[in-house]
């Protein structure tokens, strides 16, 4: 819960004491519970970390929010002991006696002590340091350490207000072992304070971040985060690195970009399954529960399926085809009976045509010779009595897990080439390339789980063979390619987790038949039978697809410590045979003495 404050509410609840704070005077407990958080709006920045460096009085909230000075102030400016726990001043003024609380630890666990009194407020001065306390404290002689709670306090002349000066502006006890060893740089860096709230961050101009100190020696302050910005400056933004137990980083940057601001930016790590998320802490606050809602184990999907394809070819021929002697029966009449064209190289005279005989004529003589031929291609009959039939039958049956909404492919097929020929030129031979496809049977399936164990699939079943090949001239030359006959569905359903849906319908039933006959004669009863032929050939295809969905329960996997086995033991080789000389290809190294 957080809580936007007006600035002087907040000033009442730091610069009061210790039990204010605590107390929370200004909240009541329906508001302020044990992990709320407080946000306000401040427009100056701390001068320096070092409370004894400056008495800006804009700052003293702040400070007295993780420092504690020796003694407070009530409401009617009546000194209240705080950490010192008694005084006493001498009549003369020129010396104060002191006892500290033996129950006061700094924020980085160090017991302070009047070790801690003293450099605050004699050693540091002493120094050198710029501190605006010095002048607040330039009567100071010496201190006198009695114990690690009690110590005196000299004066080079009457100092009357000690006691006040304990309460006012930089006033606080700083922990000298810390300063000492880590350096006042770290210090400024890392403030360590005895306050009720320890600083948690800090960025310049910006924003301060205020934890509650749950050893603090008081009461417990019941605000347990307090943040102070600046009003007109924009929220910092903080680096978080998010582990993803099931969900693909990548996946859910898109997602989580869209519920933050332009600012941030959102990176994805793939190889540790992390999203790097830079953006502001209210930002980050309301996206952390998102990305823990959405990273959930996918639940899976086993697939089972049947594809049954049945073919039957019968066929049968039956006749005397007489289309050799009947169909572009070629007859040529001529005295020629050169086999073939004189050679080019013999004669300036080209042959006027290859096909014979030829007319030849002589000019001397005419006709030479004198004889004529006929020429014709002669009687051809193909008698055909013969019945094929020819069944076949393809069952697939694949297996295959898949996730919930992911596209599982189950294919049982061959790589068909296809050639793909590229004509030559003037400069370049002809070439060819060879590109596969796959033929067969290919199942997509897509499972998405619904409500009351019900599975909606999209299932798109493809069957493809080659059918026949096609011929076609194109410039003047042959080219054939293949056919592919594609069966195919595509279609949603809904159906309950272990049932089985069974998609049928895809036949394919192609009748053929021809005549060949030869015109008068093939109509003459009983006669006719010898002209005329007849052929029927049928192809019938039928496809059935069964396709059985199931959800995977954690307890359907059997495990197994096979594979730990496996990397814990050694690979065995096993001895090669010894190769004898009717074994060995290789010549005998007769320089090796037998065995």
């Amino acid at each position: 819960m957080a809580f936007n404050l007006p600035r002087r509410t907040f000033l009442h609840m730091l610069m009061g004491s210790a039990a204010t704070i605590g107390a929370s005077a200004p909240f009541d407990n329906a508001r302020a519970a044990a992990n709320d958080t407080v946000t306000i709006g401040w427009p100056n920045d701390v001068p320096s970390w070092d409370p004894n460096q400056r008495f800006t009085p804009d700052a003293q909230p702040i400070f007295k929010a993780v420092f504690d000075q020796p003694l407070d102030q009530s409401a009617d400016l009546k000194l209240i002991p705080h950490l010192i726990k008694s005084w006493s001043l001498a009549p003369d003024g020129l010396s104060m006696a002191v006892e500290l609380r033996d129950d006061v630890t700094f924020h980085n666990g160090d017991k302070m002590t009047t070790e801690d009194f003293r450099y605050t407020f004699l050693e540091r001065i002493k120094s050198g340091v710029k501190l605006d306390t010095a002048n607040s404290w330039r009567k100071v002689e010496d201190i006198a350490i009695e114990s690690p709670t009690k110590a005196t306090m000299k004066f080079n002349a009457p100092a009357p207000t000690a006691p006040q000066w304990m309460a006012f502006l930089g006033s606080y006890i700083v922990p000298k072992k810390y300063i000492e060893s880590d350096g006042l740089e770290t210090f400024l860096k890392k403030p360590v304070g005895t306050g009720p709230y320890r600083l948690a961050e800090y960025e310049l101009n910006s924003r301060i971040v205020l934890e509650r100190n749950d050893k603090y020696w008081g009461p417990k302050a019941k605000i347990a985060r307090v943040t102070i910005k600046d009003p007109k400056a924009e929220d910092p933004l903080v680096s978080r690195i998010v582990q993803l137990r099931y969900s693909d980083p990548s996946n859910l940057v898109s997602i989580v970009k869209t519920t933050l601001s332009p600012r941030s930016t959102v990176v994805a790590d793939p190889r540790t399954s992390q999203l790097i998320i830079n953006t502001t802490e209210k930002e980050l606050d309301s996206v952390l529960p998102l990305i823990e809602k959405l990273d959930t184990a996918t639940r899976q999907v086993l697939i089972e399926a049947k594809l049954l394809e049945t073919s039957k070819n019968p066929s049968t021929i039956k006749g005397i085809d007489w289309s050799g002697t009947l169909e572009a029966q070629k007859l040529a009449f001529g005295n020629n009976l050169q086999q073939k064209p004189v050679d080019d190289l013999l004669s300036v005279n080209r042959p006027l045509a290859s096909t014979f005989p030829k007319v030849m004529v002589d000019t001397a003589k005419g006709f030479n010779p004198a004889t004529a031929f006929l020429d014709a291609d002669g009687v051809s009959a193909v008698l055909s009595f013969l019945n094929k039939d020819s069944d076949t039958e393809v069952v697939a049956t694949p297996r295959a897990v898949t996730l919930d909404n992911q596209l599982a492919t189950l294919a049982v097929t061959k790589a068909v080439p296809i050639f793909q020929i590229t004509p030559g030129s003037a400069n370049s031979p002809a070439g060819a390339t060879i590109n596969y496809t796959n033929l067969g049977v290919i199942l997509f399936v897509t499972p998405r789980i619904a409500a009351d164990n019900n599975i909606s699939l999209k299932v798109v079943p493809e069957v493809s063979n080659i059918d026949s090949v096609d011929r076609q001239f194109l410039n003047g030359s042959l080219n054939t390619a293949n056919i592919y006959a594609i069966r195919r569905i595509e279609t949603s359903v809904m159906i309950p987790s272990g049932n089985t849906l069974v998609m049928g319908g895809l036949v394919n039933d192609a009748k053929t038949k021809s005549y060949v006959k030869v015109p008068v004669l093939g109509d003459i009863p009983f006669a006719g039978i010898l002209f005329r032929k007849e052929s029927k050939v049928r192809n019938k295809q039928n496809l059935i697809i069964f396709i059985t969905p199931t959800v995977v329960d954690d307890g359907d996997f059997q495990a197994s410590t096979s594979g730990r086995v496996f990397l814990q033991n050694r690979p065995t080789e096993s001895p090669e045979p010894k190769e004898t000389f009717l074994d060995s290809a290789k010549p005998h190294d007769w320089t090796k003495p037998s065995h």
